[in-house]
């Protein structure tokens, strides 16, 4: 996706804090074992950045259909792995735009 879209990387909640805070984003990809700090951090990041969109990419357990209850109005799709790259690049596309391929 980098390759069509600007993408840059967090490796924590604190660091994509720190990020959007900074420098914002249109898309969140989060790829995250879900639990209640999970929850936390997302619903904080989709208040004070409401205009993103994101995406979850989480495996799924027993406890995911909870975690997806509590997410439903901050996240716009959800991927359980293991998940067809092409449907995810299709999403980015339909929440981002198509991708411009005039230089």
């Amino acid at each position: 996706l980098s390759a069509w879209y600007p993408a840059s990387c967090a490796r924590s909640f604190k660091d994509l804090a720190a990020h959007m805070r900074k420098h914002g984003s249109d898309l969140l990809l989060i790829d995250v074992a879900l639990c209640e700090e999970a929850v936390e951090h997302i619903r904080r990041i989709k208040k004070s950045h409401p205009q993103a969109s994101i995406i979850v990419m989480a495996v799924y357990q027993p406890a995911t259909a909870r975690f997806e209850a509590q997410l439903r109005p901050s996240v716009d799709v959800w991927f359980h792995k293991p998940f067809d790259l092409e449907e995810l690049r299709k999403s980015v596309e339909r929440l981002l735009g198509p991708v411009s391929t005039s230089n």
